[in-house]
This record gives structure tokens, C-alpha cells and sequence, in this order.
């Protein structure tokens, strides 16, 4: 048969009129059928338009046309919806009248019983809900994965307890599909039928409801309601805004949390006490473009090179000021003091002037060695003769050893033999393989 569609296109839109006998006749070869001359008579028949191309192609399908029927039954119907989706401005003024404009009932604040949606739900979807529950048309555009497919369901369930019946159409199974699965996973498995599966679900569905119970759910209630008062309580005081300092928990955290996520997250070990953070509340916005331009101009760019003071750890203020004091007292008296007597004392000395307090520890600390060498040397040694000199600085083999002295012995020459002795132990005490010098070194005197 000829596509009427096809036909009634030409007709339409060129004014060539196909005969469908004709064409017919044209691919029966003697019972055979055969589409070529077909092809070639309306390549003739539009051969004229330039923007008609006729090829041919073999395509297996019912061939089936629904069209011209969806649209005599949408003629046969009278429902304002579909008049004004067609365009009738009558049938649109009506249903804009119509609308009754309802908001949802905040979550927070409405009675537990009313709460009748079958899964969780924002506001938003919310809105929707309680929109298509007070009988207002709507259409609802909405993206893969925004939950579109649970807000039909309490939909559903919406106008299922208020005793409606609720036709569902989809041009994908999947979709149907899913809504039923998750009336399935409330337990409500019977409450939707499919007409491919008709008796079926209406006997689960009157099995269901002989064995549905009413639940008891005042306990449940009111443990809800007293649970909720202490959250929204907490959520409040977060958001609270401080009658001191103008602002609130939730808005210290949400800065914080800006800051934190920066490329260079600030640090500081600065803290501010309850009177300074009260007096800045007043002029924050001034107070933050002062420190900001201070810190353009390196104000807190500190390190062990910046101050005396870096890495100073106090454990109360007045330990703080205390040391404070003591630093204005050493800068104004004890310091200026303290370099007059040292420039006169290394002044005194061939050495250079010291740069530093540091440098000037080095000289005080060598000075005072020296005078402890100084007062601890005996210039004694140096009235002995020089043979007794060269014999205590002698080598070991040529010492003299340190014995007993005779009783024969003056008492002058056996302290000279000892003084030698004792001398010759102390030039050779450094060696550490020497026994005999350092039991002689301990033979001696004191006053040797």
C-alpha cells in the first residue's frame, strides 16, 4: 500500500496527488513485487523540485500510522488540560484561574501526623508535592539523578490517601520500572498495577490491604517532636547572632572554613584577649584594612632577625610586663652603663673594637682568663738556676729519679733534688705512657 503519510505530504506541501492504485500496480510483476518502478515514477513526479531526492532504501516495520487516530481521540476529548495544551486560550485562562497557590509546611514545625511523604524529600520537592496534592496542573522539568523518580512516588502517595485514582504514563519502561520498585521498598508493593500484569497486582494489592494494620504511632510522635525541639535549639544557637560582638557560631566556622580552603591558608600564633576582640567589634571592616595594609608593608613578616623578642613564650600577662620592665630599665640605664666601661676597658687593650654584646662577651671572658692565669703564676720558678731548668726540661732517660734522701743528706740539697724532680714530672705529666712521673708528681710538696 502507499504510505498515506507520504501522500498527504506531497499534497500538502507541493500539490502532487498520488494515486494509490497506481502505485500499487506499479510493484505487482506478475505476483512479484518489485519497487523499482515504483521509484522511478515519483522520481519523474518530483523530479521537477530540485530538493527531492529519491533513492531507494529497504526498511522491514509495521508501517503502521497512529497518528491520525491519537489525534481524532484527543478531538473527542474535553478535559482543560489538554485544550490548553493544545492552544486554547480558553481552556488555559481556566486552569490559570484555577491555580490555588499553596507552600509546604515547614518540616521543622509541622504536627508529625500530617507528614504523609513515602521518602525523603528537600523543599523543593516538597513544593511539588504539596502543588499537585491541592489539584494544581503542573509540569515539572527536571534533570538525570534529582530525585524525580521519589518525588512521584510521594506523589503518589499523596493522592492515593486522599482517595484518588492516579494514572502513570511513561515513554520508558525503566521509569515505570523504577517507580514500582520503589513502592516496593516502602512496602507498598500492591498499591500500583500495570495493565500487562492487571489481575495479578489487583489480588496482591486486596491481599495487602486485608492484612494491613494501623500503626501506632503517638510514642513515635512525640519522641520525634522532643528530639526535633533540641535540634532546631542547637541549629539556633549556632546562628545566633552575639549581642557583643555581632556575629554568630555558624558565621565564625563558615569563615574559618573560607580561609582554610585558600591556595596560602593563613596562620598566626597571635590571640587577642575578651576585651580587645569586644573593642574591635564595633569597626571590624576599618580594623581588618589596617592590618591588611600593615601586612602589605611587611609589618608581620617576623623572624629570629626581627627582634630580641622572637620566640619569647610568657605564661601570664603580668610575666610579660615584668620582663618588658626589665628590658625598658636595661635599655635606658644598665646597657648604655655597660658599653661606656667596656669601650674604656678594650680601649685600654690592643684589640679591636667590638661590634656586638656577643662579641664583647668573647673579649670580657679571654680578659678574665688571663687574670686568673695571672694570679695563679708563681714568678719563683724563675730564680732557680738555669741547670736546674735544663735538667727538669730534659729527657726522660736523663732525668734524676725522685729518691728517699740519706740520712748523710743537708736538708737544702735534698729539696733541690726533690724541686728538680718534681719539675721534671711536671714537663713530663702530659705523656700518657709515664707511671713513674705521675707517682712522682704526687710525691711532691705543695710548695714544690
Amino acid at each position: 500500500m502507499l504510505n498515506p503519510a507520504l501522500a498527504r505530504a506531497l499534497e500538502k506541501q507541493y500539490g502532487i496527488s498520488l494515486d494509490a492504485a497506481t502505485f500499487v500496480a506499479l510493484s505487482d510483476d506478475d505476483g512479484t513485487f518489485k519497487p523499482n518502478a515504483v521509484i522511478d515514477q515519483l522520481r519523474r513526479l518530483t523530479g521537477h523540485l530540485g530538493e527531492i531526492v529519491v533513492q531507494p532504501r529497504l526498511v522491514v516495520s509495521s508501517f503502521e500510522e497512529v497518528a491520525p487516530a491519537l489525534v481524532a481521540d484527543a478531538k473527542s476529548l474535553d478535559h482543560p488540560v489538554l485544550d490548553a495544551a493544545a492552544g486554547d486560550a480558553t481552556a488555559k485562562w481556566t486552569l490559570e484561574e484555577g491555580y490555588q497557590a499553596v507552600e509546604a509546611a515547614d518540616a521543622d514545625r509541622r504536627d508529625p501526623s500530617t507528614d504523609v511523604l513515602l521518602l525523603d524529600a528537600d523543599a523543593e520537592q516538597e513544593h511539588i508535592v504539596a502543588q499537585i496534592a491541592a489539584g494544581n496542573s503542573l509540569v515539572v522539568r527536571t534533570l538525570p539523578g534529582t530525585g524525580a523518580t521519589q518525588t512521584i512516588v510521594n506523589a503518589l502517595g499523596m493522592l492515593v490517601g486522599q482517595n484518588k485514582r492516579v494514572l502513570v504514563v511513561s515513554p520508558r519502561r525503566a521509569s515505570l520500572r523504577g517507580i514500582a520498585q520503589r513502592l516496593g521498598d516502602v512496602g507498598l508493593a500492591g498499591m500500583a498495577v500495570s495493565p500487562s500484569s492487571l489481575r495479578r497486582d489487583v489480588v496482591r494489592g486486596i491481599a495487602r490491604n486485608e492484612k494491613a494494620i494501623q500503626p501506632q504511632l503517638a510514642e513515635v510522635d512525640e519522641a520525634l517532636v522532643r528530639l526535633r525541639s533540641v535540634l532546631i535549639d542547637y541549629r539556633e544557637a549556632l546562628s545566633r547572632t552575639d549581642e557583643t560582638l555581632w556575629v554568630s557560631v555558624f558565621d565564625c566556622v563558615a569563615e574559618l572554613s573560607r580561609l582554610a580552603l585558600l591556595p596560602h591558608p593563613p596562620t598566626t600564633t597571635a590571640r587577642l584577649t575578651p576585651q580587645a576582640v569586644r573593642a574591635l567589634a564595633g569597626d571590624r571592616a576599618s580594623v581588618a584594612a589596617t592590618m591588611v595594609e600593615a601586612a602589605r608593608l611587611g609589618e608581620f613578616r617576623y623572624g629570629p632577625g626581627d627582634s630580641p623578642w622572637y620566640g619569647a613564650q610568657f605564661a601570664t600577662g603580668d610575666e610579660a610586663a615584668r620582663a618588658h620592665g626589665i628590658a625598658k630599665k636595661l635599655h635606658a640605664d644598665g646597657l648604655p652603663r655597660l658599653l661606656i666601661k667596656a669601650n674604656a676597658l678594650i680601649g685600654s687593650t690592643r684589640m679591636r673594637p667590638f661590634t656586638t654584646i656577643a662579641e664583647l662577651g668573647i673579649y670580657l671572658r679571654l680578659l678574665s682568663e688571663l687574670r686568673d692565669t695571672l694570679d695563679k703564676f708563681d714568678a719563683s720558678v724563675f730564680d732557680r738556676s738555669l741547670s736546674e731548668l735544663i735538667v727538669a726540661t730534659a729527657p726522660r732517660r736523663d732525668a734524676p729519679r725522685c729518691r728517699a734522701p740519706t740520712a748523710g743528706g743537708s736538708r737544702s740539697s735534698r729539696a733541690s733534688t726533690c724541686a728538680r724532680a718534681c719539675m721534671w714530672a711536671i714537663c713530663t705529666r702530659r705523656s700518657p705512657r709515664s707511671s713513674s712521673s705521675a707517682s712522682c708528681g704526687s710525691a711532691t710538696s705543695p710548695r714544690a
